[in-house]
């Protein structure tokens, strides 16, 4: 007989683990499966949670420790701060092998950066890097079935990175692209320029039908 008490866990999407104020504070990093010539190979990203722009990326046979050393690095020397800079963005990952090697462990511990790991079960620990995937499967990869070659596959993930980065309007964004918010990095302007927009859209709407109960 049971207790009477509730065993139930809160829901994955409840308590996310994170709270992100600005652009270069937390990156998450991840991979997924494609298919180049028949085979599976990986792409492997770099988001930054505040803005939603992959800050890298990169088209794998594998993935190991070496290139999510790596990847963070190239990451770093994008935003060209000095090399005892002390707030270097907290890496967010989930349980893989290569997120939890030791060597992967010692290089953040070697550079003082936080590396962080997702909770089992909680999808909001890393929902922006799931989102992405989710996007970028509908619109590029699932579409592409299977790539050429290496070099194709290159070609059109870069084609459709810039495209997702600076055209693509984001509705968890209020409909900017990743860049333009990332650049930006003020919210509080952001929604001002957001509402600064509603506004002359409203006067101008306002102002055709004046005119047009005048003619």
């Amino acid at each position: 007989m049971g207790s009477g008490k509730s065993l139930a866990r809160p829901a994955p999407w409840d308590e996310p683990f994170y709270e992100i104020i600005g652009a270069d504070l937390m990156w998450g990093a991840d991979w997924t499966k494609l298919r180049i010539g028949g085979e599976r190979w990986y792409l492997l990203t770099l988001i930054d949670f505040y803005s939603r722009t992959i800050v890298e990326w990169k088209i794998l046979r594998t993935v190991n420790a070496g290139h999510i050393k790596e990847l963070y690095c190239n990451g770093l020397s994008g935003l060209n701060l000095p090399a005892n800079w002390p707030h270097k963005p907290e890496l967010r990952v989930d349980l893989g092998s290569p997120n939890t090697a030791h060597v992967t462990k010692q290089f953040f511990k070697d550079i003082e950066a936080d590396l962080s790991f997702a909770r089992v079960h909680r999808p909001t620990d890393n929902a922006r890097t799931e989102r992405f995937y989710g996007t970028i499967k509908q619109e590029e990869i699932y579409l592409a079935g299977d790539y050429q070659d290496e070099e194709t596959a290159n070609h059109e993930i870069a084609k459709y990175m810039n495209y997702y980065c600076n055209e693509r309007p984001h509705q968890s964004l209020w409909n900017y692209p990743p860049k333009y918010v990332h650049e930006l990095n003020n919210k509080t302007e952001l929604l001002n320029q957001l509402k600064a927009l509603k506004i002359k859209c409203w006067t101008e709407r306002k102002n055709y039908w004046i005119q047009k109960k005048r003619n």
